[in-house]
């Protein structure tokens, strides 16, 4: 049975209707699967039109970010531009709006003092993600004996099965960003992953 570990303790707390729950448990996820295939085939088709539509709401959080921190520096609050972090916040899905944050760093990175960050909804992509969360909802509802919180845990893997998906694409957006947007910086180093957490560099920027 797929993710067996997600439910295991519950099933082992059933005494009657078990079995039940089991097949209950099997056509969830043969639902979440599905979905996660026509997702992904969806994105694949529309490359070109996501790409460009991320490219389009990027360039205005960078832009607005760009300017935020210029406005530091003049106020000699930071330093130079170093580092831009992308970062999917993985619990923080069901606002339906903080799906990534976009912070700024001199060169003391992460350990400076003034903050310089945003966030960014990526709707283009993640529109598909909250329309299969209630999906997930209405078909849990089917039954009676798993917890709400299995439920809950179920939602974040799910995202971040999206979020797997989805970061070809978003990469190759940033990339195109910063082929048009000016940061004035002699380097710059474009990170993405999770907040403080398991990051990879995208790009290094050479201007």
């Amino acid at each position: 049975m797929k993710k067996i570990t997600i439910y295991e303790k519950e099933l082992n707390a059933i005494m009657i209707g078990r079995k039940k729950t089991e097949e209950f448990i099997l056509e969830f996820e043969e639902m979440i699967e599905q979905n996660l295939t026509e997702i992904g085939n969806k994105y694949k088709e529309k490359k070109p039109d996501l790409v460009l539509k991320m490219e389009n709401s990027l360039l205005v959080v960078f832009e607005e970010l760009k300017n935020t921190y210029w406005e530091l520096e003049k106020m000699k609050k930071t330093e130079g531009l170093k580092y831009i972090y992308i970062s999917f916040l993985r619990t923080s899905i069901e606002s339906q709006k903080e799906i990534f944050r976009i912070d700024l760093y001199d060169e003391k990175g992460r350990a400076g003092e003034v903050e310089c960050a945003c966030y960014w909804e990526c709707l283009e992509l993640f529109s598909d993600f909250y329309k299969l969360r209630d999906k997930m909802k209405l078909f849990f509802q089917k039954q009676s004996k798993l917890k709400t919180y299995v439920l809950d845990e179920r939602i974040i893997e799910v995202a971040e099965s999206i979020n797997s998906i989805a970061k070809p694409y978003i990469v190759e957006a940033i990339k195109n960003v910063n082929g048009v947007i000016t940061w004035n910086v002699k380097e710059l180093q474009i990170f993405i992953g999770e907040y403080l957490d398991k990051v990879e560099e995208v790009q290094t920027i050479h201007e």
